[in-house]
Parts: C-alpha cells; structure tokens; sequence
C-alpha cells in the first residue's frame, strides 16, 4: 500500500509546527493592534503593549476584550484538607 508519510522519524516534523503554533498569537495580536488603531506595533516595547492599550481611547472595547489581559487572574488559595489539618497539629504538637 502506498502511504504519504515518510518512513522516517515524524516527531522531527513537529519542530517548525510548534514554532508557529508559538508564534501564532503574537502575529495576531500584532495585526489586530494595527488594524485597529493605524499605528504600527512598538517592536522595542512588547511588554509595554497591554498599557498602551488601555490607555489608547481609539480602540473599543470589544478589541480591547481580544488582547491579553494585563496580568493572569489570581485563584484562591487552595482549602486546607483533613490531611493537612491532621499534619499541623500533629506538627504543633511536636514542637510545643
């Protein structure tokens, strides 16, 4: 049976697919800005991108919604389990 796939190792095909997977969302982010605004992208400034978005009053809200939010959303800390609770006073009473 004939088959497209070369016989050789696949797993080296994956390199350049991850690399552009990578780079995909800076690329979109970079085109949306400049779409939406007319100015070009800051390239000696990337980090500086998400507050001169929220300061940049030409952009709605909706585009602003696209980019990437300013910092991550903090979890809550994790609940203490019985476990836990068991080891903390077994601890304190070990050492007091």
């Amino acid at each position: 049976m004939t088959t497209f796939l070369p016989n050789q190792n696949l797993s080296l095909y994956t390199i350049p697919l991850a690399y552009i997977l990578a780079l995909a969302p800076h690329v979109y982010a970079v085109t949306l800005y400049e779409s939406s605004t007319k100015k070009k992208f800051d390239m000696k400034h990337p980090r500086g991108m998400t507050s001169k978005l929220s300061q940049d009053q030409s952009i709605d809200n909706a585009t602003k919604g696209s980019f990437p939010p300013k910092t991550l959303p903090q979890s809550p800390p994790p609940q203490p389990t019985s476990l836990t609770i068991l080891l903390g006073t077994a601890l304190q009473e070990v050492s007091g």
